[in-house]
């Protein structure tokens, strides 16, 4: 046993003069109550449970001249159903600006963009699913200014159905028929307290449209936000085209810290028009509040509030009481 121990504290200590590596992660436990109302389910559902628990690995290393490369690797879900891989990547970042290769379930990119508190994936707008990328960030081309170029490959679902058609090597290609890839260039500015961007993305795989009349064409997507020190406030606009119809999404959200607390309000819509199937056609809406009171820089106490409303006359709720720790 002693052994064992003294060569682990070796390997240890030789890993650590090769690179530097930050340890990081997040762990929120707590009690959430989702009450649906309406519709097919009328179903209520609450309980105590973990809502986040990830650890991150950050391994930087200079490579010279200039240049230097960034691992992140996380571990995510530590709950009653196991340890599942998180969100991965490496880059190399220079002069020349920052190309990295990824693997991401990544944030529900509405909420993220404007900052939300609460975020509205699998409430408002799509559940999050995971994504390969190979993308290319140039240096500021004047001040503040910034272009990316990426590539994405999608898994057609969570669970079973990434189960079924799983993110991996040589997964996603064209001959993967259930999901599509899209090529997106996003132009970006910050400076200050402004922060705004606009994506075009582009798909490829469209099929047939009688056929495929769900596969996307092309979509357009951008936010600003603006710190008015007060409050952050954010608003986001994505138009998405498929073979038939086309869906909007769109945003708006505040947080406002005051001393001890940050307060946040957002209010989320999808709206689908022109769909081959009338009853895909209508309007999703929802709004959230929170409240966050921070007993040190890492531990805080969350409470938040959720209500949103489906297109089949389905109204649902969601109340969540946490107490989370960053480390």
């Amino acid at each position: 046993m002693k052994k064992t121990l003294v060569a682990l504290a070796v390997l240890a200590a030789s890993s650590a003069s090769f690179a530097q590596v930050a340890v990081t992660g997040t762990y929120a436990y707590g009690y959430k109550s989702t009450t649906n109302v309406g519709g097919a389910k009328g179903v209520d559902n609450s309980g105590l449970g973990i809502d986040t628990s990830y650890v991150q690995f950050t391994a930087t290393e200079d490579l010279g001249g200039g240049l230097k490369a960034v691992a992140n690797m996380s571990i995510d879900g530590l709950n009653r159903g196991g340890i599942a891989g998180g969100d991965s990547q490496i880059s190399v970042e220079g002069g020349f600006g920052k190309f990295r290769v990824y693997l991401e379930r990544g944030p529900d990119v509405m909420s993220d963009y404007v900052k939300a508190a609460v975020g509205m994936d699998d409430k408002v707008f799509s559940k999050i699913t995971a994504s390969d990328g190979i993308a290319y960030l140039t240096p500021e081309l004047v001040p503040g200014f910034k272009i990316q170029i990426q590539h994405i490959e999608s898994a057609p679902s969570q669970g079973a159905g990434e189960a079924a058609n799983p993110i991996g090597l040589g997964v996603g290609a064209a001959g993967d028929a259930v999901a599509q890839r899209r090529n997106d260039i996003r132009f970006q500015y910050a400076s200050g307290p402004l922060a705004t961007a606009i994506n075009f993305l582009s798909y490829d795989q469209q099929g047939n449209a009688t056929a495929n009349p769900n596969n996307t064409t092309t979509a357009t997507r951008g936010y600003v936000r603006y710190n008015l020190g007060v409050a952050l406030v954010g608003a986001a606009l994505y138009q998405l085209n498929y073979q038939v119809g086309k869906r909007t999404d769109s945003i708006v959200a505040v947080n406002a810290p005051l001393g001890s607390f940050d307060l946040g309000a957002e209010w989320a819509q999808r709206k689908v028009e022109d769909r081959a199937t009338a009853s895909s056609n209508g309007t999703t809406a929802g709004y959230a509040l929170s409240a966050k009171y921070n007993l040190s820089k890492r531990t805080a106490v969350v409470g938040t509030y959720s209500r949103w409303d489906k297109l089949q006359a389905e109204t649902s709720t969601e109340t969540a009481v946490l107490l989370s720790h960053s480390f």
